[in-house]
Parts: C-alpha cells; structure tokens; sequence
C-alpha cells in the first residue's frame, strides 16, 4: 500500500480519522527505514518493551473498533428488518438440540432459528423436536409433517426483529 494515496479511512480514532492513514501503517514504515538504514530515528522507537506497549494498545483499539463495526451492522440490520418482514433462502450453517443456524447470503445475515409453538393454546401445533447426535440431524414434527434438517439444506425462512425485549433486539 502507498502512504502517499489517501484512498481510504479508518474510524477506529479520532487521530485516525483525520489522517490518510493508520498509525500502525506509520510505526511500520518507521521501524522498516530504521532497520535498514534508510532513516534516522528516535531511540524509543527500537526499545522492545515501548513497541510492545505500543503495539497492545494498537491491537486493543482495533479490537474495539472491530466491535463497533459489528454493533453498527447489527443495529442498522435491525432497522433494515423493523416492521418489514421478509421471506428469504437461506442454507443450514449448524445444528443445535433446539434450533438451526441458518446463513442468508441475500442479505448477509446469519443467526438462529428456534422452533417455537405456532399456537399456544393448540397443542397440536406445538413442534416436536428430536435430534440426532451423530447424524446431526434435527426432525421437526408439527401436525404430523416431519421436516429433517442437516448441515448445508435449504431453508426458507421469514426474518423479522424480535422486539420482545426492547433493551436487545435482534
């Protein structure tokens, strides 16, 4: 990557955020002219025990930033799907004793898909779930109609928020 293209941004800090580029991308370049002789430096920048300081507190604050990148896809994800459920395709990523994980790659999304009761009262409708371990398979029976589900099947399923509790929607 060239230092002199500002073709990019990196919200993961303030000073970041006003510079074309990354802090660690600068302590690299440093340490790469310094090793070979190219540039004269500062002695703090070759003590060990000061890099390694340096470079936890870097992998913290990109950690942090990898955090919020992923809150924000979530949040936004969830103001995509508020009040407009949608049905999509989506694929069997694992199977749980109670659920499935199903991959939406429509939509980039992936998360769990338990089997609840369609009507409380009607115990009929209640799913009758029986998994197997070894086979991981999972059979779903509900009005005596048995759907298997394995890893890698087909699905179609509806994506909506659950709002149930308003402190974590997802």
């Amino acid at each position: 990557m060239n230092l002199f293209l500002c073709q990019y941004a990196c919200f993961s800090g303030f000073l970041e955020f006003f510079c074309c580029f990354r802090y660690a991308d600068v302590l690299v370049h440093r340490l790469l002219a310094a090793s070979i002789g190219a540039d004269k430096t500062y002695p703090e920048l070759l003590d060990k025990n000061k890099q390694s300081s340096v470079c936890d507190r870097l992998n913290i604050r990109n950690r942090m930033a990898q955090y919020a990148s992923r809150s924000s896809t979530q949040l936004h994800t969830c103001f995509f799907f508020k009040d407009r459920p949608t049905c999509a395709v989506g694929y069997v990523t694992r199977v749980l004793k109670n659920a499935v994980q199903v991959l939406i790659p429509h939509f980039g999304v992936e998360g769990p898909v338990y089997f609840d009761p369609i009507d409380a009262e009607n115990e009929e409708l209640h799913p009758k779930i029986k998994f197997d371990e070894e086979k991981l398979n999972l059979s779903v029976t509900v009005a005596d109609k048995t759907q298997d589900l394995t890893v890698f099947d087909e699905v179609k399923v509806k994506v909506s928020v659950d709002e149930a509790d308003s402190q974590r929607q997802r």
